[in-house]
């Protein structure tokens, strides 16, 4: 099956998005896997940036004292 193949080359960042394909009841299309991994890949960037500006803002605040 072209989805069980495809989603054994993801890496461990999509793990929540494979469990949630394998755990359902009926097949998933592709569009439904395209949609869950753009939203995986939304979530990782965003939780990345907030990481950045954390850094940003404690180094500036260290840096002011």
């Amino acid at each position: 099956d072209f989805i069980e193949k495809f989603l054994e080359g993801l890496d461990d960042t999509f793990e929540p998005v494979i469990d949630a394909v394998n755990s359902r009841d009926t097949a998933i299309t592709f569009d439904e896997l395209h949609e869950k991994l753009i939203n995986r890949e939304l979530a990782l960037h965003i939780s990345s940036s907030n990481v950045l500006v954390t850094a940003y803002l404690t180094h500036t605040q260290c840096s002011n004292q």
